[in-house]
């Protein structure tokens, strides 16, 4: 995923935000959004755009907050659900697995509750090791925080062939995502045959097998754009699409 856009013959295909300056394009707007990212801008841009005909959507969460946003604002725009088929029972690729080792690789993602899983390994000692692999600041902040517990291991980027080696034979792979605009993370980690732990949230839900998976119960939903202390990056996100049904999550 990235914010960008993408000429594909008659057609530009916009990624995650639509841009600002579409005036001039002759061809037909297709938009592939990230339901959980959509901002302010992204709401007056999809409400008034007269070249925008298509939004294709990942999963039928996002099919049904868009089409509820189509339906109160009488956009002209189709809606176009092209979801995935479902996590394979059998994982795609074998390898021998280390139980030992739990990886939360929270990527640039602020959605990843990082510091959730940081203070819970902190606070149980007994627990095998967690190595967390994120943005420098990232590793800054959540370093800092876990510098006193031995079995919490936290760094910047691994090189490529680093993180594919850990995704490959960490036992465990945790993420219990705030939001989720698909889940890349966990269709990585349950094609790799990790046991994965992560919310039970929408739209990891749909397509999650509970076989290889510990689901976490939320406790509190946030809707897109509300002002929450706890979460703070969702206030600066659109408010119709909260209202539409697009949501975060939080998790005890």
């Amino acid at each position: 995923s990235g914010h960008y856009s993408l000429q594909q013959d008659s057609k530009i295909l916009c990624f995650e935000h639509m841009p600002s300056k579409i005036a001039d394009w002759t061809q037909t707007v297709v938009f592939v959004p990230n339901q959980e990212l959509l901002s302010k801008k992204d709401e007056t841009r999809i409400k008034y755009e007269t070249k925008l005909k298509y939004i294709l959507c990942k999963s039928e969460y996002a099919t049904t907050i868009f089409e509820a946003f189509k339906a109160k604002h009488q956009c002209a725009w189709s809606v176009i659900n092209f979801s995935f088929p479902p996590i394979s029972k059998e994982p795609l690729f074998t390898h021998a697995k280390d139980r030992s080792i739990f990886l939360h690789s929270a990527g640039f993602s602020w959605m990843k509750n990082t510091r959730l899983v940081v203070d819970t390994w902190r606070d149980h000692p007994e627990w095998p090791t967690l190595l967390v692999s994120c943005t420098d600041m990232c590793a800054q902040i959540h370093g800092t925080l876990g510098k006193d517990a031995h079995n919490i291991l936290i760094y910047n980027f691994f090189e490529k062939t680093q993180i594919q080696e850990l995704q490959k034979h960490a036992g465990y792979c945790v993420f219990p995502s705030a939001c989720e605009g698909f889940g890349h993370s966990l269709y990585e980690a349950m094609s790799n045959g990790n046991l994965l732990i992560t919310g039970n949230i929408p739209p990891t839900n749909e397509a999650i097998n509970a076989t290889n998976a510990v689901m976490i119960p939320s406790y509190k939903r946030n809707r897109l754009g509300s002002a929450n202390h706890n979460m703070d990056f969702v206030k600066n996100l659109s408010t119709a699409f909260g209202d539409a049904g697009s949501a975060c999550f939080e998790f005890r």
